[in-house]
């Protein structure tokens, strides 16, 4: 077994399948993930490493209920970063390794390797004239969010929150955030009587409890949960959302970032077949992206095993196994070539760099971003995305793109930024939909959306708009034919 991916497993009675799991991940058998294997306490009733959280349930009893991450995945061994590849991929850190803050503080040689996108933070570098950034024209000009909504033909909507579609309301469809976390408080006071089925949570006593998310700086408006949740809902009023705390403030190891989503995904499955809710839509909403990725080619790992760009990697593998079920949609990040995040890699930048991993599996829906008058923000991650990861094929991401960089129409200062909002606005679209299309398969409602883009270049898919900007007026029905 590669030292990067060493598991230790203590005080767990484990089951003839998890067994064979871990001696294939170790070499001696066909590769499997762990995530979709059952693991048994020493009595003998299944255990899970996240489990979902009532509205009405106590945390701490279901807390005790979990296994610790330590007792099925610990210790993920870090690889050594080659000193050139740290000069061309990191931050200048006076020749020191670089080190970011996360929740408890980093080791002092804890490695500034993987970072989860979050808002768009950059503004530094100029644009010509055929895209924009925030720095374009020196003002950040920002749309409405009426004006975002008029965009994509949900006129109906007119930005604010509690209006409804007459048919596509979200009613009875289950939408989970995963980010940092969102607050209910704030959620209940902008839109009364949104409806709260719980969340997910682990026994990391780190991690915010579901529905409890709170920042050290700025308003509950601008925290990035609460925007994400915002955007469905100003589409999908009545849609049941289910918080999924799953994001640091900084990921310092790729591997054991990727090890925790796919825990998390597993749980949510588990939730899923096991609730009372197993037989509607569910959406899983990823409005992140990890964005440096040069670590993973120092581990000592076969290159379809890689999370960027190999089609084995344990979370890939899940993610598209679940896809069949799950309508998983992704933002495409903000690494563009013109005004990328700051904590962007220079490998995982602009054209055909920038959509890795999960963002770029065939099988998700991955959203780009424009502004309110439909023109392409410079710094959404723009394809293709890795072909070994569609086949050896041309991997077309992203697939649509969606408003962005916009501020409520009554309080301009709370505003959606990044390809993350315009996550949220797509997920919002897909959850109204799911009022209506009740049992098609993911595939068939991402055809809808892809099909009724509006493409406002040429015909056909480019990788700065996908197929075109979500249109609600240009969806086919069902059954039409669509675009896979």
């Amino acid at each position: 077994m590669p030292e990067a991916r060493k598991r230790l497993l203590k005080n767990v009675t484990l089951t003839d399948s998890v067994k064979a799991t871990l001696d294939a991940r170790s070499g001696t058998g066909a590769a499997e993930s762990l995530a979709g294997s059952a693991m048994v306490d020493a009595a003998g009733k299944t255990a899970q490493v996240w489990g979902l959280v009532g509205p009405e349930d106590d945390v701490n009893t279901v807390r005790s209920n979990l296994l610790d991450k330590a007792e099925v995945v610990t210790l993920i061994e870090d690889a050594d970063v080659s000193e050139a590849k740290r000069k061309v991929g990191h931050l200048e850190c006076g020749g020191q390794d670089c080190v970011l803050p996360r929740k408890p503080a980093a080791a002092k040689d804890e490695r500034k390797a993987v970072a989860v996108s979050l808002p768009m933070v950059s503004a530094q570098i100029p644009s010509p004239k055929f895209h924009w950034t925030p720095a374009k024209n020196g003002a950040s000009s920002f749309g409405t969010a009426g004006e975002a909504m008029t965009l994509i033909g949900a006129d109906w909507s007119n930005g604010h929150l509690g209006h409804r579609h007459p048919e596509w309301t979200g009613a009875n469809v289950n939408v989970v955030i995963i980010d940092v976390g969102f607050t209910l408080d704030y959620l209940r006071a902008v839109m009364p009587g949104m409806n709260y089925g719980g969340g997910f949570i682990d026994r990391d006593p780190r991690r915010h409890k579901p529905g409890e998310f709170v920042d050290i700086g700025g308003k509950p408006g601008a925290w990035h949960g609460n925007m994400i949740a915002r955007n469905v809902l100003r589409l999908a009023p009545e849609a049941r959302l289910y918080d999924a705390p799953l994001l640091p403030s900084r990921v310092t190891q790729v591997d054991g970032f990727t090890e925790d989503a796919e825990l998390l995904y597993n749980g949510i499955r588990e939730a899923k077949a096991n609730g009372p809710h197993a037989d509607e839509p569910w959406v899983l909403v990823n409005a992140w992206a990890v964005a440096d990725t040069i670590q993973e080619y120092d581990l000592d790992l076969p290159t379809n095993e890689r999370f960027s760009d190999g089609p084995d990697h344990p979370l890939n593998k899940l993610v598209r196994e679940m896809a069949a079920e799950f309508d998983i949609i992704f933002a495409a990040g903000n690494f563009g070539a013109f005004g990328p995040d700051v904590s962007a890699g220079v490998y995982d930048r602009g054209n055909g760099r920038s959509i890795k991993g999960v963002n770029a599996l065939p099988d998700v829906l991955t959203v780009g971003a424009v502004t309110t008058n439909g023109e392409w923000i410079g710094n959404a991650s723009h394809g293709l995305g890795p072909a070994s990861l569609n086949g050896g094929e041309p991997n077309r991401k992203p697939d649509v793109a969606a408003p962005s960089w916009f501020g409520e129409n009554d309080d301009p200062g709370t505003i959606c930024t990044g390809t993350s909002a315009a996550c949220g606005v797509v997920a919002g679209m897909v959850a109204g939909l799911r009022t209506v299309y009740r049992t098609e398969p993911p595939s068939e409602i991402f055809g809808m959306l892809k099909s009724g883009a509006r493409q406002p270049t040429q015909d056909g898919w480019n990788g700065r708009f996908g197929h075109g900007i979500v249109d609600f007026d240009g969806m086919p029905s069902t059954g039409a034919q669509m675009i896979s």
